[in-house]
């Protein structure tokens, strides 16, 4: 808890702003190392038991404090009950303050908080204001300065990450806040993504491992568009999707994609296994993506139907690694035909003896017409098929 803040205040600040029930971060009355106790200096003893106490607390504490501020979705909040978020954007108990440009640089600032990027309520109460009438005081916070931290808040609340479809949006966002510890980064979009259970909060824990429990637990349209989406292979130890460093330091799909919100295949975790279940189609011969220089590569594929009639399909693939000419398996998402979206492609191959799928790359069809011509021609079967 800041040092200047006083609790008894803090709770009048709230009264005055009209709350009936106080939910408080109270995560703030039990910080990291032993900082400054009112009543006195704890022996190496007790500082060690709080601190055991303190990680313990951590492990479910800090990753369900994203709870708050789901505000408006379902699977967090009744439809019926509208939550408004009283915020300190200064430390708990403090003054509203940004006096100069370089508080909004800090580290420490709100604004570039890994943890705070899951806080951003649609109609936040803001505390901390300095005036009787509600007003801020200038000696805290010049009008120049209110004017950027009024834009910047309305940037945030119009992007609204809780709303947002992209999970490639969310991480472009998240590249650019500060943590303390690396893993914050990856623990702070929990409830951003729809997860349907949250992985307990370990510090120690490396940025691919905890990578690695979010993916599980994510919503399925979202671990989707890293298997369609992504147009390289898996660095670590799956190839299906995107390892935490490809997805922090690399190029990221463009915005406009799709949702998944139609996806009627399902990904399934099964004993640390990745089951995709939807379309696939085996020995189908690709031609023309081989050249990774250009924009937009447009390419072909030729496959067979079931009575041996050879068929051939334009397709279109964004810049990223080479896609050889050669006979490979792709998997694919077939949205519904009312959606005005085109049917996506990943490539690959089935590594033998167990048949499990090793993603290359992505492509989709050239055109909503060719789409549509795939799915009347019947040239692929729907089979559940293990992820590398």
């Amino acid at each position: 808890m800041p040092k200047n803040a006083d609790l008894n205040l803090i709770r009048i600040e709230m009264l005055n702003l009209g709350a009936e029930y106080i939910w408080l971060d109270v995560l703030c009355l039990r910080q990291e190392g032993q900082g400054e106790d009112p009543r006195g200096n704890p022996s190496q003893e007790e500082w060690k038991d709080r601190e055991g106490l303190r990680k313990m607390e951590w492990k479910v504490d800090l990753p369900t404090i994203g709870w708050v501020y789901a505000e408006g979705h379902p699977q967090y909040h009744p439809q019926d009950r509208e939550v408004s978020p009283v915020c300190y954007f200064s430390g708990l108990g403090l003054p509203l303050s940004f006096k100069t440009a370089s508080d909004f640089d800090d580290d420490r600032c709100w604004f570039n908080r890994a943890w705070t990027l899951q806080e951003t309520p649609r109609s936040p109460i803001i505390a901390g204001k300095t005036c009787d009438n509600g007003k801020i005081d200038e000696k805290f916070m010049p009008v120049d300065m209110q004017r950027r931290f009024d834009k910047q808040l309305a940037s945030l609340q119009h992007w609204q990450p809780q709303k947002t479809a992209s999970i490639f949006d969310v991480l472009f966002h998240m590249r650019k806040r500060k943590a303390t510890k690396h893993v914050d980064k990856v623990a702070g979009l929990v409830y951003l993504l729809e997860s349907s259970h949250i992985p307990i909060y370990n510090a120690g824990l490396c940025e691919e491992d905890a990578w690695t429990e979010l993916v599980d637990v994510m919503h399925y349209r979202f671990r989707a568009a890293l298997f369609f989406l992504y147009p390289k292979p898996g660095k670590g130890r799956q190839s299906w999707r995107p390892s935490w460093e490809q997805v922090t330091e690399g190029t990221l799909p463009a915005e406009g994609q799709p949702t998944f919100k139609h996806l009627t295949s399902t990904f399934r975790m099964q004993k640390g296994k990745v089951i995709y279940e939807g379309p696939r189609i085996d020995r189908c011969t690709v031609h023309g993506l081989a050249d990774p220089s250009e924009d937009l590569r447009h390419g072909e594929f030729k496959v067979k139907n079931c009575c041996g009639v050879m068929y051939t399909f334009k397709i279109v693939a964004d810049p990223s690694g080479p896609i050889d000419d050669g006979q490979y398996t792709l998997i694919g998402y077939t949205p519904p035909p009312k959606v005005a979206e085109r049917i996506l492609w990943v490539i690959g191959k089935i590594e033998e003896p167990e048949g499990k799928f090793r993603k290359m790359s992505v492509f989709r069809m050239a055109n909503r017409r060719e789409s549509e011509r795939l799915r009347c021609l019947n040239v692929y079967r729907h089979t559940k098929t293990c992820l590398l």
